[in-house]
């Protein structure tokens, strides 16, 4: 059997790539996926913006995806 779960978390980040919050703004339908991806996003560490981006805070969508694949054997 397969599970797929996903879930958008936005993330604003300061030009100097400090992130300033995370949310679960579509959730995965299962709790536990939905704190692994917050605490996932919450202690990456992200770059600095490049010249050419703008200079104020930017919120950015990060999407997480899980798949799993579990397979039962029954002994009797």
């Amino acid at each position: 059997m397969r599970h797929r779960h996903r879930g958008d978390l936005p993330s604003p980040l300061t030009p100097s790539g400090h992130l300033l919050s995370a949310h679960v703004a579509q959730s995965s339908g299962i709790g536990a996926i939905n704190r692994a991806a917050l605490n996932a996003v919450g202690t990456a560490s992200y770059p600095p913006f490049r010249k050419k981006m703008p200079k104020q805070d930017m919120t950015f969508n990060v999407r997480v995806h899980l798949s799993a694949q579990h397979s039962w054997l029954l002994r009797l």
